[in-house]
């Protein structure tokens, strides 16, 4: 379906094409790589360079470029470490057919490792699959639940924070437009994301040279504490955890946001 909507949109001979996520964009960089008539402008991907969008900033494509926003994993992994000190195992559902999510599972293999933590995998081919991945997991004994940032369990996260609150596991997250159900949130500002995105593509219009326009990393991120999910779990958080947050989620206290961030 991705592909036969951007081989439509070259069909039509359109100026610019805007993908969004990975799956979008690696499909829009197979079909216009080579179309000199077409501009690619992304952005809501990790890892352009994974799927062939470029070697690095300067050196992509001369008719693609966009805004990236690796996620940082190995800070959430951090915040696992902090937040609970005796749990080992960190269980993730992901797909290995996803080139995003390959990407996140080679950085954070090694880097839990380092830190004493063991990462306890599942993969799935399509979302009706995550809810039994997800049973899997906790019957191996994950302590944690971590989503690293997949689109297959994106679409059915509802499944994996089911069974992570079935199970009394807290769940981990880089997708700050998911913050419900999940006790940490800590990845990119997807609203900071778009607006960058937004000010690449102004600049193509304007008449810019793609090919001199740099990838542009996304720094901002969002840092999440949901109270709500705390209690559930019986946690008491630390109040220097809290004054780290950007946004913290409190039905009790009727708080949704903090003045930190945009």
């Amino acid at each position: 379906m991705i592909s036969s909507i951007i081989q439509d949109f070259i069909r039509r001979k359109v100026d610019v094409i805007v993908p969004l996520s990975t799956p979008c964009v690696q499909s829009a960089v197979q079909l216009a790589r080579n179309k000199k008539n077409v501009t690619v402008v992304f952005t809501y991907i990790f890892y352009p360079y994974r799927i062939g969008a470029g070697k690095s900033p300067t050196d992509h494509l001369p008719n693609i470029t966009g805004v990236s926003c690796a996620p940082p994993l190995e800070k959430l992994l951090d915040l696992i470490k902090e937040i609970f000190p005796v749990r080992k195992k960190v269980g993730i559902v992901w797909n290995s057919s996803e080139a995003n999510s390959e990407e996140n599972l080679r950085r954070v293999r090694p880097y839990a490792t380092m830190i004493g933590l063991e990462i306890v995998e599942a993969t799935v081919t399509s979302p009706s699959e995550v809810l039994d991945a997800s049973r899997s997991l906790a019957a191996r004994g994950a302590e944690v639940f971590l989503n690293p940032g997949d689109n297959t369990l994106t679409v059915s996260f509802d499944s994996f924070t089911k069974v992570a609150s079935e199970s009394k596991i807290p769940v981990f997250s880089v997708d700050s437009e998911l913050p419900e159900n999940v006790l940490i949130t800590l990845g990119p500002d997807y609203y900071q994301t778009g607006y960058d995105g937004g000010n690449t593509l102004g600049r193509v219009l304007n008449g810019e040279d793609p090919a001199h326009i740099p990838i542009y990393q996304t720094e901002k991120t969002l840092f999440i504490i949901n109270m709500d999910v705390a209690r559930q779990h019986g946690l008491t958080v630390d109040e220097k955890l809290l004054k780290r947050a950007d946004r913290i989620f409190d039905s009790e206290k009727r708080v949704s946001s903090k003045a930190k961030g945009r």
